[in-house]
């Protein structure tokens, strides 16, 4: 009877030990299965983590890369408008020393003249010129009886216009064709932008 309480008691522990064993088998499939999917998570987070940072270095590359085409197009124009400046004030330059020439030439006088030849000229008139052109007042006075006076503004050359008692003043300087002659050439070509 003792063994068959020992068998039954046998079987008894071979069905549990069965039963456990089965739950355990169970326990770490299952076990097995969630460490998987923790794995497979945690790739998956790691994955997506990586792409995040590539596109966070992709975009600041693309804002670095920007900034530097910006800078270099800035300092381009900048380069250009420069060159531009330096161009005009070699053209002006260039013509304000043809303007000199002219004034030294023998046709300078004949030009004055003919500045004042549409000209009213009366006594009251007074004719302004460049210090250095006051050798031709008498030939530009004439028989008008205008006064001629000296105005250091007048640089470049010419002669200006007005009588006693008018504020009206015809200026047919040089100097002031020069300076119209310039802002029209930076209007008409857009320098400064």
């Amino acid at each position: 009877m003792e063994q068959f309480q020992q068998e039954k008691l046998d079987r008894f522990v071979n069905s549990v030990n069965g039963e456990v064993d089965v739950q355990i088998s169970g326990m770490l499939r299952e076990a097995e299965k969630e460490g998987e999917a923790i794995k497979s998570s945690a790739k998956d987070d790691a994955l997506k983590a990586s792409y995040d940072r590539i596109q966070k270095a992709v975009k600041d590359t693309e804002a670095q890369y920007k900034r530097m085409i910006a800078q270099a197009e800035q300092e381009h124009h900048r380069s250009l408008l420069s060159h531009r400046e330096a161009l005009v004030e070699k053209i002006f330059d260039n013509i304000r020393k043809r303007l000199v020439q002219f004034r030294q030439s023998e046709d300078y006088p004949a030009y004055l003249q003919k500045q004042l030849r549409d000209v009213k000229l009366s006594a009251d008139s007074i004719i302004y010129l460049a210090p250095a052109d006051m050798q031709y007042a008498d030939l530009l006075k004439g028989s008008s009886g205008a006064q001629v006076c000296e105005d250091d503004s007048i640089q470049l050359g010419g002669l200006s216009i007005t009588a006693k008692d008018s504020k009206c003043i015809m200026d047919k300087t040089l100097d002031t064709a020069f300076d119209e002659q310039r802002k029209a050439f930076s209007t008409t070509y857009h320098l400064g932008e």
